[in-house]
């Protein structure tokens, strides 16, 4: 296994959680890109792939987050700004549905007669 020769590389992390995730084991696949960021914290690669499992599941803030952490350490990645803009507006779009639900909960059902 690369991995177990090669702990202090955090790419063969990134590629065996990528394994992990082929074969949906997402939990192994994250502690895997924990892992590379744990020997090498500006490693882009790990960042996009923690962002994309975590997009995968709905936790769309995180993703953002992972995926501008990636750009930071490497800003030529027009897919992940992309995918940076796109959560964003999705983000923004389901907080606005959700405030509007909340107001419209809050409008009294009666009419004070006068």
């Amino acid at each position: 296994n690369w991995v177990r020769a090669n702990p202090n590389v955090a790419d063969g992390h990134v590629e065996l959680a990528r394994l992990y995730e082929e074969f949906g084991d997402k939990e192994a696949a994250e502690q895997s890109l924990h892992n590379a960021l744990g020997v090498d914290e500006s490693n882009f690669r790990a960042w996009t792939a923690l962002g994309s499992l975590r997009e995968q599941t709905g936790q769309y803030a995180f993703a953002i987050q992972n995926y501008q952490r990636s750009v930071k350490h490497n800003n030529f990645q027009p897919q992940v700004a992309q995918r940076i803009a796109s959560l964003s507006r999705d983000l923004q779009t389901q907080t606005s549905a959700t405030n509007n639900r909340t107001r419209m909960v809050n409008i009294p059902t009666t009419i004070q007669q006068r």
